[in-house]
């Protein structure tokens, strides 16, 4: 999986037409001898792991100038090592309910 993947997820596709490399939050840097490229909503400036393509489909930010990351580690971790938020389908095992008010009255 790409960095890009997580982007799309989070916030949605661009058009299909834009790429990253002509959007306004994507930063060149240049580190020793090479250059790298960064998007400022996705973070990591430090990170091997955050270098971006240029020829990427953006992600729905596009265009729109971002002024903080927007994507915390916790959800990259999460969305890089598979792990996905389930759904509450009742209590846990073991985990104490709150009696229901039912017609005004508790249970």
């Amino acid at each position: 999986m790409k960095p890009i993947d997580l982007m799309h997820h989070k916030f949605g596709s661009g058009c299909g037409v834009n790429k990253c490399g002509t959007c306004c939050n994507i930063r060149g840097y240049i580190y020793g001898n090479h250059s790298v490229r960064k998007c400022l909503a996705y973070g990591g400036l430090h990170s091997s792991k955050a270098d971006w393509a240029k020829k990427w489909t953006a992600c729905g930010l596009y265009g729109k100038k971002i002024t903080r990351q927007m994507v915390s580690d916790t959800e990259k971790s999460m969305f890089f090592h598979g792990l996905k938020q389930k759904e509450a389908e009742g209590p846990m095992e073991g985990q104490l309910i709150l009696e229901a008010l039912k017609d005004g009255k508790s249970i």
